[in-house]
Formats: C-alpha cells, structure tokens, sequence
C-alpha cells in the first residue's frame, strides 16, 4: 500500500500522470517472461508458476493461468486468466474503489 496526498495509507494506486495500455499478445515472449518474472512469478513452457513452483490459479476461476493467457490487472500484481467471467469478477469485487 502506499501514501495517498494526504498522507493516508490506500490499497488504490497514486495517480502518477496517464497510462498506457498494451495487449498481452503485442508484447514479444521474451519481454513477457521478463515482466512475469519481475513480478517475482517465473514460467515453464506456458504455465505460470509462484515463487514456491505452484502453477499460479486464476483467483475467480481458479483455471491455470497460462503465459499466452494472461491478463495483469493494472496497478496489481493480480494475474487472471484473460476470460469474461474473470474480469467481471475482479470489477465487481473491486469497482468501487477503482
């Protein structure tokens, strides 16, 4: 969590100016793996694994989240599976407070 303006711990980004957002699928496989593995998550073969070697689960489907798969919820280290039923899930767990 960081500091709002004001000095007040909020589990919400700071706003830092404007974002850009990219598709999964436009990002080169090496550069993916990369950000997977900042995000302190490594890979083997398609599947995603944690930091104990676990496959990484979607939180609301609980499917296996796969490399070719993913969505990275902006400002989190939350990993979905890039599916309907996950991102609805996540807005209506979260909306209120994005």
């Amino acid at each position: 969590m960081t500091p709002d303006l004001a000095g007040e711990i909020s589990p919400l980004p700071i706003d830092e100016g404007s974002a850009e957002t990219v598709p999964w699928g436009d990002i080169p496989r090496d550069v993916q793996i990369e950000i997977i593995r900042e995000l302190g998550y490594s890979v083997e073969e398609n599947r995603i694994l944690d930091a104990a070697g676990a496959p990484v689960v979607d939180k609301y489907t609980r499917a296996p989240v796969r490399l070719d798969n993913l969505m990275i919820v902006w400002g989190s280290t939350l990993l979905l599976d890039n599916n309907p039923v996950s991102i609805a899930s996540y807005f209506e767990e979260y909306g209120e407070q994005l």
